[in-house]
């Protein structure tokens, strides 16, 4: 009797540890998907910033290089943070009436 019932438990707890096995393979499986997700998520996401940093890059440094001139027309003092021409209206306008400003606004509409 005592033998008859050792072997309804072990069958009874080998079916049970089939039954986990499975659930433990079905578990790695979707975490092994989910890994390859989310490797994709941040490859689709992270490649076409990295790719347009890099492209985008010679391009901006261009645009930069041609706004620097109409920039310096407008420097202000890190100290008075543009108030000088604030407070002095005429020279706001003489700056922006200069000769070098319609130059370089002429040569940007040409273009």
């Amino acid at each position: 009797m005592l033998d008859e019932e050792l072997k309804q438990l072990v069958l009874k707890n080998q079916k049970i540890l089939e039954s986990l096995e499975e659930k433990v393979s079905k578990i790695q499986r979707k975490m092994l998907w989910s890994t390859i997700g989310n490797i994709l998520k941040i490859v689709l996401i992270a490649g076409p910033i990295i790719v347009g940093i890099i492209y985008l890059l010679p391009f901006v440094r261009e645009y930069f290089d041609n706004l620097g001139p109409l920039l310096n027309l407008f420097k202000f003092s890190s100290d008075s943070f543009g108030s000088d021409l604030l407070n002095e209206p005429s020279r706001a306008v003489d700056t922006l009436n200069s000769d070098e400003l319609r130059a370089l606004i002429q040569q940007y509409c040409n273009n």
